[in-house]
């Protein structure tokens, strides 16, 4: 039976797909096993090759999935938000699975808790985190530390709910700083798509860290990379000498470094007046 209006859509049809919503037209409502296998190789061949092509780019090629999607060559690759989706929500269930919580708490005096370094791993010395004396030092913590040991899992629990909204929203304040880099020479858009590409490379290295973890203890290398990948992308995609690639970088991750350590205090913050009663 030869359909002329498109059943999704109710569109006129003309050719094998419709010119309106784009459904592929279908000459019969009841498909056989040529159908569904000719479907299946064909989602699985023009898909998967859509996500290696642009993970190889993504990873090893800095600033080419931007300057692409610049360019308007964005049917070969993933979408920005959804590629920076995928590989965070990938990596947040990789490390919920792959390092589970562990909080080694110590009561001083009353006056709160000292919570080891990442809430992942175990340290002998806490203290010296002079990130997490910060936390115990802000005022109405007093009591902290006794809610804290009574409920380890919730803490860990909403921490580990709140931490990506919060790097969620660092990335428009990333896109801002990478614009005041450059002056705000160039319209905010640019810099917020390339930092959904280079957040989605950074989630993408610490995924393959965290799979590596067993062997090797890849952080150094990761913070490193990430460094190097980010004065490549910016000067692929906006050009400039090398020289003002390196102060552009160091001067955005120290500026990012304030924000991510006030997002990580806020979060920590949430996760700890959100704790159930001691």
């Amino acid at each position: 039976m030869e359909l002329t209006t498109c059943p999704n859509c109710y569109y006129s049809i003309n050719g094998n797909f419709c010119g309106s919503c784009g459904q592929q037209t279908l000459h019969r409502y009841d498909p056989g096993l040529h159908d569904v296998i000719h479907d299946a190789v064909h989602e699985f061949f023009h898909v998967d090759g859509k996500i290696f092509s642009t993970l190889k780019a993504m990873l090893f090629k800095p600033g080419l999935l931007t300057l692409s999607f610049f360019s308007g060559r964005r049917a070969r690759y993933v979408n920005p938000l959804r590629l920076y989706l995928t590989m965070s929500l990938l990596y947040f269930l990789l490390s919920a699975v792959t390092h589970p919580p562990k909080l080694n708490i110590i009561i001083e005096g009353g006056t709160g808790a000292k919570i080891d370094k990442g809430l992942t791993e175990k340290t002998d010395n806490p203290e010296q985190d002079w990130l997490l004396a910060k936390f115990n030092s802000l005022p109405g913590f007093k009591n902290l530390g006794t809610r804290i040991e009574k409920h380890p899992d919730e803490f860990v629990h909403l921490f580990r709910k709140g931490f990506p909204k919060a790097v969620f929203i660092l990335v428009p304040i990333f896109a801002l700083l990478l614009q005041a880099s450059y002056g705000f020479r160039r319209k905010y858009p640019q810099y917020l798509y390339f930092s959904l590409h280079y957040y989605s490379a950074f989630f993408g290295m610490l995924i393959l860290s965290l799979l590596l973890d067993p062997w090797i203890d890849s952080n150094a290398l990761v913070l490193i990379w990430a460094a190097v990948y980010l004065g490549t992308a910016t000067k692929r995609v906006w050009g400039g000498s090398t020289r003002a690639a390196v102060i552009r970088t160091a001067g955005v991750s120290i500026a990012y470094g304030v924000f991510f350590v006030i997002a990580l205090l806020l979060v920590m913050s949430y996760a700890a007046y959100n704790l159930s009663p001691a």
